[in-house]
């Protein structure tokens, strides 16, 4: 497949999205070179089980809402906005805890020789693949990106500096490879991938810090079979509800459907040179998915929420109240707006993806255990 000379970003392809009518509204430091997985240093002697005040169960066990969830440290953001950190570094996350947020969301991909670092996309922004770079390579070019040790240590820093409220929590975003970088799908790069973010974890003493999400049930699948301690959610966006048809008319793209997944059982498809994902036929199947991978959380887009209201005005409530009945905490997003924020409050989710991340810290209402 030949590719365009100028690759889209999936935030970019994502906002293609916005001239579909939605119910809620208008969307609106260097690190040096780890030395590997081995330095991996444990964040707390005790190891699992001790010297965290907050932890994910403490999360999940909140019966008040929605927490605010800081989207990539402190929301997309490339350096167009030099008022912010650039996205999913130590200094967004950093921020975005500074904030208020309790949870920051981080996306994850992998060098050329195994080290995680803090990324969206699996290429920069000259379209160089992550995993055709070593770390050391990957410095040169962009000292900006940190590895995921010195993400995961800043996380522990919040969490044990601040005892008396939720904070310093992470959910770690898996992602599948796009077809830029990964033309032959190659499974056991996956299995790689998911093991050393594993690996890391657990050897900085972390598991309670964690969550994994994933738009990839294959990705969360592994992760639920190296580390079944560490809950995982389901994230599930309006692209995959579509069919070839309607997102090749969106996007402008081309869409190929490819054989990934026989334990789901789910139609994958490339589109373009960006994505690689599962679609669903329908929300069942989708939350038929989420059992299968043993997922504690799902997430609906607020798109397909809003799409979901305007065809049947109560549908996307019902929807997230079925899914809390079958045993799933309810998270949403994304969110940049105040209408946005009390349109996903009012369905009665337990957390919102934040892309304006003082906002929806100032909307978040008290916490209760």
């Amino acid at each position: 497949m030949s590719h365009p000379t100028r690759l889209p970003s999936r935030l970019a392809l994502l906002l293609a999205f916005l001239f579909l009518p939605t119910a809620c509204g208008d969307q609106h430091s260097p690190t040096a070179p780890p030395s590997g997985l081995a330095g991996a240093s444990a964040l707390h002697p005790g190891g699992p089980g001790s010297g965290f005040p907050s932890t994910i169960d403490r999360f999940m066990a909140l019966d008040a809402g929605p927490v605010a969830i800081a989207h990539r440290g402190m929301g997309p953001n490339l350096g167009e906005d030099p008022s912010r950190p650039i996205e999913n570094t130590v200094p967004a996350v950093r921020q975005g805890f500074e904030t208020g947020a309790p949870v920051v969301e981080v996306d994850l991909q992998m060098t050329a020789d195994g080290e995680i670092v803090g990324w969206h996309d699996d290429f920069l922004e000259d379209f160089t693949c992550i995993g055709s770079l070593t770390r050391r390579e990957l410095a040169e070019r962009a000292p900006h990106i940190d590895s995921f040790q010195a993400i995961l240590q800043t996380a522990a820093r919040f969490n044990r500096n601040n005892p008396d409220r939720l904070s310093g929590l992470l959910t770690v975003d898996l992602k599948p490879t796009s077809p830029h970088c990964d033309p032959e799908d190659i499974a056991e790069r996956d299995a790689r991938f998911v093991s050393n973010v594993v690996r890391i974890i657990r050897r900085m003493g972390a598991t309670e810090l964690i969550y994994f999400n994933s738009m990839s049930p294959v990705l969360l699948g592994q992760a639920r079979d190296l580390a079944p301690e560490i809950p995982r959610q389901l994230t599930l966006i309006v692209l995959q509800f579509l069919t070839a048809e309607e997102v090749e008319a969106a996007l402008g793209l081309p869409v190929t459907l490819v054989d990934k997944d026989p334990d789901y059982g789910l139609q994958w498809a490339e589109v373009g040179p960006v994505y690689r994902l599962p679609g669903y036929a329908s929300v069942d199947q989708a939350i038929a998915t989420a059992f299968a991978t043993g997922s504690q959380f799902v997430s609906y887009d607020l798109r397909l929420l809003g799409q979901m209201e305007q065809a049947m005005p109560g549908a996307a409530a019902e929807l997230v109240q079925a899914s809390k009945a079958m045993g799933f905490r309810v998270l949403a997003g994304d969110v940049s707006s105040a209408q946005e924020w009390h349109f996903g409050a009012s369905l009665g989710v337990a957390a919102l993806y934040a892309d304006d991340v003082p906002l929806a810290v100032s909307l978040q209402p008290p916490l209760h255990e």
